[in-house]
């Protein structure tokens, strides 16, 4: 019974969605098969960010945390650094702040030391 209440709203879903996509197609607007989302998901990626409908959660992409980590640890590394890869790092941070709780308090400080400089 359950099933069958499922597969009908999904039906219908998947019905309303190729609808709205003819209809659209009808006004002239194109819509991208490879961008756009036509199938009925929880999770999807959306500007690096994996948005989760199921868990109400926006998080970063696991390669968007690579990305932020490396630049971190070769920071780190280093003795003296640049500017300009200090701002790198600073920039890839305020970026991933939709998708990490605090993340002024990360990027703040060293802001402040950029700014100083």
């Amino acid at each position: 019974m359950i099933l069958a209440y499922w597969l009908h709203h999904f039906g219908k879903c998947e019905e309303n969605i190729w609808s709205t996509v003819k209809f659209l197609d009808n006004l002239g607007l194109q819509i991208h098969p490879t961008m756009s989302v036509l199938v009925q998901t929880q999770q999807f990626i959306f500007v690096g960010f994996v948005i989760c409908s199921r868990t109400m959660t926006v998080r970063l992409t696991s390669e968007k945390i690579e990305n932020i980590k490396h630049l971190c640890t070769e920071l780190y590394h280093k003795k003296f650094t640049t500017i300009r890869k200090c701002s790198q790092l600073v920039g890839m941070l305020v970026a991933s702040e939709p998708g990490v709780l605090f993340a002024p308090f990360h990027y703040r400080p060293l802001e402040k030391l950029n700014s100083k400089t």
